[in-house]
């Protein structure tokens, strides 16, 4: 649907990151002026999408990644939003094409457009990460006084049931560490988010069978908000899971 946006002034930066999948033959079937392909060896996700962010020469910049889906009025609503009151960062509805879950505003590659000097002025993606990368950089917008505008229409299709790096539990994990040195600020100030981000980063450290990580982080989180009954409830049911465990891996 790129090929066929309502909105015309635009370009597009293809950044093969090192695929398979003979990208260049593909683009060779679309006849546009303003298309653009650059080919690096793969170098992850945030990489490539600094990489399109350098080249780039609009106002604005949105990223969309090969496996998701817009619709055809995607930039012409984006530019709509954009010019209303001098905004920043435009956000649109997305569907999910698994599940049943509402259209909703989410901050994901693809559901958003930014304004290309205040991203390259934060620096762009975070290409320590491997997952939540578009949360960090929400996060770091916010932090810099970025001007949100929401568009209503629901113009973007998120795969959500192709494999990334959310599909892998040690790079959840991982985000959150990268996360917590980095954000001090924003942890200390929201604790309720503070709490959820030690607190998913247990549980996922339990999953992996890491337990006296898990159990430290999530007490951690619950003294995050030490009123969060729940906090400490999930605390003490991890923790007497991990015992359990840990007893009968040891009679084996």
């Amino acid at each position: 649907m790129v090929s066929q946006q309502q909105y015309s002034d635009y370009e597009v930066i293809v950044v093969d990151d090192g695929s398979t999948d003979d990208t260049a033959a593909a683009l060779a079937n679309y006849a546009l002026p303003q298309l653009h392909l650059l080919q690096q060896p793969n170098a992850g996700v945030c990489a490539a999408r600094n990489t399109g962010i350098s080249m780039a020469l609009g106002k604005f910049v949105v990223m969309l990644d090969s496996d998701d889906s817009i619709t055809t009025t995607w930039l012409h609503d984006f530019h709509t939003a954009l010019a209303a009151d001098n905004f920043d960062v435009a956000i649109c509805k997305r569907e999910l094409t698994k599940g049943n879950q509402p259209a909703a505003h989410r901050f994901l590659a693809g559901g958003f457009a930014i304004r290309r000097t205040l991203l390259q002025q934060i620096g762009g993606y975070d290409t320590q990460l491997k997952f939540g990368e578009n949360t960090d950089l929400r996060w770091r917008l916010e932090e810099e006084g970025a001007k949100f505008v929401y568009v209503d229409g629901i113009n973007f299709l998120y795969d959500n049931g192709s494999a990334g790096g959310g599909s892998n539990v040690a790079n959840k994990i991982a985000f959150f560490y990268r996360v917590r040195d980095k954000h001090k600020q924003l942890f200390s100030r929201k604790p309720a988010l503070a709490l959820q981000q030690y607190q998913v980063a247990g549980v996922n450290c339990y999953r992996l069978g890491r337990f006296d990580e898990a159990k430290q982080l999530l007490l951690q989180g619950y003294k995050q908000r030490p009123i969060n009954l729940k906090a400490l409830a999930r605390y003490l049911y991890y923790s007497a899971k991990m015992l359990l465990t840990t007893k009968t891996q040891v009679r084996k």
